[in-house]
């Protein structure tokens, strides 16, 4: 993969993720493709390895649990076929509930299909999110 074609397919990943059309994502994603996130999985049940179409439902449940969810881009590096996203997020509601975080995603690309999303977030504010007890 060129850098230009990785570049280009982490750009529209990132602009549904932006636009939450997290339904056309899994266009992007080889059949095989995985999505790990980081953090202990004694500790952290959603920390791992999942595949990447059952991730990013979840990703999407979570967000349209909220009343507004919000994503921007706040840097993009490309080399190859990898690309790292710096995001900041953030969910408002239900109620008055908020959540904002930076998080790094990178994304390996091979042959034209994202074949591992690895992600870096902050649970902490996640769990507070979510009610979870001890956060």
């Amino acid at each position: 993969m060129s850098t230009e074609a990785t570049r280009k397919i982490a750009q529209e990943w990132i602009g549904y993720v932006q636009d939450n059309h997290y339904e056309k994502l899994d266009a992007f994603a080889a059949p095989d493709a995985n999505w790990w996130v980081a953090g202990l999985k004694e500790n952290i049940p959603v920390a791992g390895d999942m595949p990447y179409t059952q991730r990013r439902k979840a990703t999407q449940d979570l967000a349209s649990g909220g009343e507004k969810s919000t994503t921007n881009l706040v840097g993009l590096t490309v080399e190859d076929n990898v690309a790292v996203l710096e995001v900041f997020r953030t969910l408002d509601g239900p109620g008055n509930k908020h959540y904002e975080t930076y998080a790094i995603v990178k994304l390996m690309v091979v042959n034209g299909k994202i074949q591992e999303v690895r992600e870096y977030i902050d649970f902490f504010s996640l769990y507070k999110y979510l009610g979870i007890p001890g956060f």
